[in-house]
């Protein structure tokens, strides 16, 4: 199944393939636990590089 996350870099939101999401910090605190049904607000991250986990797929999100 694939994976997307779209766009990078972001300040507000993010699409996602629907499901169980988690975004990392680089120091590995989980700041987002949440099921998405495509769209993830992420307007309350600072601005950094965080991994975003679905299953066992990841892929990097940069916030600006």
């Amino acid at each position: 199944e694939e994976f997307f996350i779209y766009p990078s870099p972001a300040s507000s939101h993010v699409f996602v393939t629907p499901g169980s999401v988690q975004v990392i910090d680089l120091n590995g605190t989980v700041v987002i636990d949440t099921k998405t049904e495509g769209i993830l607000d992420v307007s309350a991250l600072k601005t950094g590089m965080y991994i975003v986990c679905q299953d066992t797929r990841k892929a990097k999100l940069i916030i600006e």
